[in-house]
């Protein structure tokens, strides 16, 4: 019955060393994280920009500061990502790095077309370049976290 019992807890007490070995980094959960926020706003401020032409130019002010405050994150992360990955000489750290910092180019895209049909709004094509790139890039987050959950 001994002998049973310390192999159940020894299965266990293995397999949680496994799982938790393949954990992210911490800075690219940060990462994931941020990637997270930033995808919610894009998603709030495509369903503000629905209806452009029946916005007062207070509300289309408004806009331009979620634009531009988003992007104002964007950017950072960016930055930041782009310093990390010179300063990784781990393969999978900077393959991670790379994949958020797609993910964050695509978000960049999507902001700068919203900025153009704000200024536009007749050339409906920026917004659905928008549209199409915060797809992109929900697509590109969704496929991190993804191989997250495959290595543990």
């Amino acid at each position: 019955m001994k002998k049973i019992i310390i192999t159940m807890l020894s299965i266990i007490f293995i397999s949680t060393n496994i799982s938790f070995a393949y954990s992210p980094d911490p800075t690219v959960d940060k990462f994931v994280s941020d990637l997270e926020l930033i995808k919610n706003d894009l998603t709030i401020l495509t369903k503000a920009m629905m209806g452009l032409e029946n916005k007062t130019n207070e509300q289309i002010n408004e806009i331009k500061k979620d634009i531009d405050s988003t992007s104002s994150e964007v950017n950072y992360s960016i930055a930041r990502v782009n310093n990390l990955y010179k300063a990784s000489n781990d393969p999978i750290l900077r393959k991670q790095y790379s994949a958020i910092s797609n993910t964050l180019s695509s978000y960049s895209f999507a902001l700068d077309s919203l900025l153009l049909y704000l200024n536009d709004s007749n050339d409906l094509n920026q917004f659905l370049d928008a549209v199409y790139e915060i797809r992109t890039g929900n697509n590109s987050l969704n496929d991190i976290k993804e191989s997250f959950s495959r290595k543990k």
